[in-house]
């Protein structure tokens, strides 16, 4: 894999846990391209932060020996970045085919699941219904979204948009301060 001479982590989401008494640091991707989350021993961090594309094999070694003063394998840094790679965690040739394939499926797909359903918002369409309802409810909300309300709505706007644009009209085609009627424009 010749990418993997100059391993650079894609833009993932890293964050410490706990598993059976042991502390990791775990990788996983917000995107969705891979649905794998990776637990990387601490110890592999100082290796994993030098995956930035800019940095071969050797000068990776070279720096964890500087800074450690212990000499870590080629054939170890090699093994890690190939299973990085295997999940999707590195940038390069395996990656872009992952997401050409994962990008194809979801353009090709005339109808897309919703994919924050059940964590953003309730799964059960009558759970849904009820929360979208419960935003337009007053006195917070603009009113009900039934039709009848939304036209109440627009009927009352206008009205108050058009007696307030009504005073503050001039008397247009001959027509006076003293009659309203002539000086009344509607606003849509």
């Amino acid at each position: 894999m010749t990418r993997a001479r100059r391993p650079r982590l894609r833009g993932v989401e890293a964050f410490p846990v706990e598993h059976e008494g042991t502390r990791f640091l775990a990788l996983r991707d917000p995107a969705g391209y891979t649905s794998s989350t990776v637990l990387l021993p601490l110890a592999l961090l100082e290796i994993v932060s030098l995956f930035d594309g800019g940095h071969d094999v050797a000068s990776i070694q070279q720096a964890v020996l500087r800074q450690r003063g212990e000499q870590v394998d080629a054939a170890r840094i090699e093994e890690l970045a190939q299973a990085l790679d295997a999940h999707g965690f590195l940038e390069g040739p395996a990656f872009e085919a992952r997401r050409a394939e994962v990008d194809g499926v979801f353009l090709a797909t005339p109808m897309r699941p919703a994919s924050h359903a059940g964590g953003a918002y309730p799964a059960d369409g009558v759970a849904l219904r009820a929360m979208l309802d419960g935003f337009f409810k007053r006195p917070h909300g603009p009113g009900p979204i039934d039709g009848v309300g939304a036209r109440r709505s627009r009927s009352a706007r206008s009205s108050r948009r058009t007696s307030t644009f009504t005073a503050a009209a001039p008397p247009t085609h001959g027509a006076t301060a003293t009659s309203p009627s002539a000086a009344t424009r509607t606003c849509s």
